[in-house]
Parts: structure tokens; C-alpha cells; sequence
């Protein structure tokens, strides 16, 4: 016994995917035609290649990555780090500003949202990924941002054009506060 809608909408569950458009689609046997809603260059995606290209820091993004320091999800990751510290000099500032600046994830639950979950499987799980991560951020994110930063400040104190294109790192951004831990 089929499920109806298997032919439909490429496996996104609940009858084939694309709305009523999808579902008829499949129980009739026909594909719906793909639609491109957006597309978007790949030159302008925020990769490990954007950071190993960056101005300032692409040597040493360049190091960590062939180095096995750091993997391409974590340079991309302290790139966005480094840049929103830069503050509004960062020319990725649009991109982070775009960014949503909170989330309601069980991830990032208040203690008292927290207290809601107590006793089951997901209450559990978030614990001990919200260790992992405090783990990965005191490992090798903090240490790695920071030397990032320190970097980025030498750079732009030496005077050097490769530091100051796209602007100089403010002395906000260089005398941030720490980044942070969250709580477990």
C-alpha cells in the first residue's frame, strides 16, 4: 500500500510536499516541475573560502584550516565572530545584521523554561549539548577568535593596506567584552 503522495514532492512528508499542487501531482503519477524561488551566486555564499580570502586574516585562516585546527564549519563560524566584532566596519555587517539575534530552540530555554522539561528525554539531551558546546567555545572558539582578533589588531596598528581595507577593526571591537559561556 502506497502512501499516495510518494511520487509528489520529494520526501517531505505529509502527501508528497508541494501543497495540494504536490499531492495531486503524485496521485496522478506526474512530477510537479521544479521552481526556482531564488538563486543565489556563489560568490557571494559565506564559506571557508571567504575567510581564507579575508583581507586581514586570510593567512591565518588559511593556517588553522590547513593546519586541521579548525574545520570549514568552525573558520566560517569565527569569521562571523570576528566580523561582528568589527562592528560597523565589518563589510559583512548587512549579512550579520540579517541574522536573527535570538532563537526558541530548548537550546537557548531560560532556567525556568528548563524547569518545564525536567524529566524527560529532551531535557537531558539539551544538558548535554549545552555542555558540548561550552566545551567547544572554551576549546577552541574563544582562544581561536581571540587570537584572531589580536591579529587583526596588530595588523591595523602596523598600518598595514591589507588591515585596513574595509576599514579599520574600532578600538569597541578590539576591546569587546569576552565572549561568553552559557550556562549549562
Amino acid at each position: 500500500g502506497g502512501s499516495g503522495g510518494s511520487g509528489g514532492g520529494g520526501g517531505s512528508g505529509g502527501g508528497g510536499g508541494g501543497g495540494i499542487g504536490g499531492f495531486l501531482s503524485g496521485l496522478l503519477g506526474g512530477k510537479p516541475a521544479p521552481v526556482v524561488v531564488a538563486s543565489v551566486p556563489l560568490r557571494l555564499a559565506i564559506t571557508s573560502a571567504t575567510a581564507a580570502s579575508h583581507p586581514s586574516l586570510g593567512a591565518a585562516f588559511r593556517e588553522l584550516l590547513d593546519g586541521g585546527e579548525v574545520d570549514e564549519r568552525m573558520a566560517v563560524m569565527l569569521l562571523l565572530v570576528v566580523e561582528r566584532r568589527r562592528g560597523e566596519r565589518s563589510p559583512l555587517k548587512p549579512y550579520l545584521d540579517a541574522m536573527p539575534g535570538t532563537f526558541h530552540t530548548p537550546l537557548f530555554y531560560t532556567p525556568e523554561q528548563m524547569e518545564g522539561l525536567r524529566g524527560t528525554n529532551l531535557h537531558a539531551a539539551v544538558v548535554v549539548q549545552r555542555r558540548q558546546l561550552a566545551g567547544v567555545l572554551e576549546r577552541h572558539v574563544q582562544p581561536t577568535a581571540k587570537k584572531l582578533l589580536l591579529d587583526l589588531k596588530k595588523a591595523a596598528r602596523a598600518g598595514s593596506t591589507e588591515a585596513t581595507e574595509g576599514g579599520e577593526v574600532p578600538a569597541a571591537a578590539a576591546a569587546a567584552p569576552p565572549l561568553t559561556t552559557p550556562s549549562v
